[in-house]
């Protein structure tokens, strides 16, 4: 679709659809809406990172805007964060390792100091190999992934 990105927006996705699904882009944002909810076991944990001091940056694979996913994440309960880091903004994947490069240059903080939380083996996985601290969610349940 786009060879020189390693994401595309929201826009473009929808540029390449068919005809007869454009024009359904809000349709769509009001479904996230709808079903998007607190996850239940990382709730109290983000909150105790916020209460403890730590800096808290989110770092996303992600299509939806800036603008709506700030709304979502504030309506569920996650505000308070330093930073969110896009795919979709910079162009740059958490799988490919190229997001998490740039977090570590624009926050200057060694990789060996950052602690990423996430759902995604393979793409948020790519933090352990890059010498962050990794934590896979499943269920509800946290396991460290050994840096490689």
């Amino acid at each position: 679709m786009h060879p020189k990105q390693e994401d595309v927006t929201f826009r473009q996705i929808y540029q390449e659809l068919p005809e007869q699904y454009r024009g359904l882009e809000q349709a769509e944002l009001d479904a996230e809406k709808a079903a998007v909810y607190a996850n239940a076991a990382m709730a109290p944990v983000y909150q105790h990172a916020l209460q403890a001091g730590k800096r808290v940056i989110l770092c996303s694979d992600m299509y939806l805007t800036r603008d709506f996913l700030e709304k979502l994440l504030q309506n569920s309960g996650f505000g308070g964060y330093e930073k969110l880091y896009l795919s979709s903004e910079l162009m740059k994947t958490k799988g490919t390792g190229h997001l998490f490069h740039h977090v570590v240059q624009d926050t200057e903080t060694a990789p060996e100091k950052i602690l990423h939380i996430g759902d995604h083996l393979e793409s948020d996985g790519t933090a352990a190999i890059l010498g962050m601290g990794f934590v896979h969610v499943v269920d509800g349940r946290f396991f460290e992934v050994k840096r490689r």
